[in-house]
C-alpha cells in the first residue's frame, strides 16, 4: 500500500512536469489590413495563410514540407480598424517538420487577394529552448 501511495505523488509531478514543458502548436501573428487608398479595413475576412520556402515564387497547394508550400489553413479573421489577429495552427495543425528548412515565409491570402511581400518568419521564445534541447 505504501508503494501506490508513493506512485501517485510521482505520477501527478511527472504529469504536471511533461505539461509545463510543452510547446503550444501555435503562432501568433497579428497584422494591419488596408485597402488600396491605405484605409484601415473593419470587417471579417476569409483568409487563407500558407507557410512556403521562398521570398516570391509559387506557394499553392497541395501543400506538404518538401514543396514550396509547407503548410496552409483557412481562417475567417475579423478586423477592426484595420488590425486582426490570429492564431495559426488553431484549425490546421503545425508539424515541427514544416520548420525543418530556412527560411520560412508566411503569404496571406484576403478574400482571393494575394498579399505581398511575404512575411519572414523569425525564431520565437520557445524555439531558444526547441535548439537547446537538441543539443543534449
Amino acid at each position: 500500500m505504501k508503494k501506490i501511495i508513493n506512485l501517485v505523488p510521482a505520477l501527478l509531478l511527472a504529469g504536471a512536469v511533461s505539461a509545463y514543458a510543452a510547446v503550444p502548436g501555435l503562432i501568433n501573428f497579428q497584422g494591419r489590413l488596408l485597402d488600396s487608398s491605405k484605409l484601415p479595413r473593419t470587417g471579417t475576412y476569409a483568409m487563407t495563410f500558407r507557410i512556403c520556402n521562398s521570398l516570391g515564387g509559387a506557394c499553392s497547394a497541395p501543400c506538404a514540407p518538401a514543396n514550396p508550400c509547407a503548410w496552409t489553413e483557412d481562417q475567417n479573421v475579423t478586423a477592426a480598424n484595420g488590425v486582426f489577429a490570429v492564431q495559426l495552427g488553431a484549425v490546421s495543425a503545425i508539424g515541427a517538420d514544416v520548420f525543418s528548412g530556412d527560411p520560412r515565409y508566411l503569404e496571406i491570402v484576403v478574400a482571393g487577394e494575394t498579399l505581398t511581400p511575404r512575411e519572414r518568419l523569425s525564431a520565437g521564445a520557445y524555439s531558444f529552448h526547441a535548439a537547446s534541447a537538441d543539443s543534449l
